[in-house]
């Protein structure tokens, strides 16, 4: 039960850095494709919090069931290291590291975070197959 609940939630975690990433590199081209038809502009800074806020404790909790789970503490430091990036980013934003330098940032620690999530994943599926079996059938 507990290996799924945190297969469950690295594969939530790794959705959730894919999602900070993907939206911190396409946001600039969507605002200008959209920039006739939206009569309101988006807040940027606002999501990127709300995806923090949901990203950190998914990804600490994942990070944590990974750890008692299979005992790796490289892939928990990762993951923390990520997640540390990744707030470092916000909280310094854009006015006082740049643009690049807050994409930078954010799109390295989402690596990290999605990179340590994966491996969280995989490494649950070596040591516990029937979990692994049982929840992938439940899918199809």
């Amino acid at each position: 039960m507990i290996i799924a609940a945190q297969m469950t939630a690295d594969r939530v975690a790794i959705t959730i850095s894919s999602l900070c990433a993907v939206h911190c590199l396409l946001t600039p081209a969507l605002l200008i494709l959209t920039s006739g038809f939206m009569p309101l502009s988006v807040n940027n800074e606002l999501i990127h919090s709300y995806i923090l806020m949901v990203a950190i404790p998914v990804s600490v909790v994942a990070l944590i069931l990974g750890q008692r789970n299979h005992r790796t503490v490289t892939i928990f430091i990762i993951g923390l290291l990520g997640l540390a990036v990744l707030s470092t980013a916000w909280f310094l934003g854009e006015p006082r590291i740049g643009e690049y330098g807050e994409k930078a940032l954010t799109v390295l620690g989402s690596i990290l975070v999605v990179y340590a999530h994966y491996r969280n994943y995989c490494i649950c599926r070596q040591i516990d197959c029937d979990c692994c079996l049982a929840q992938d059938s439940e899918k199809r």
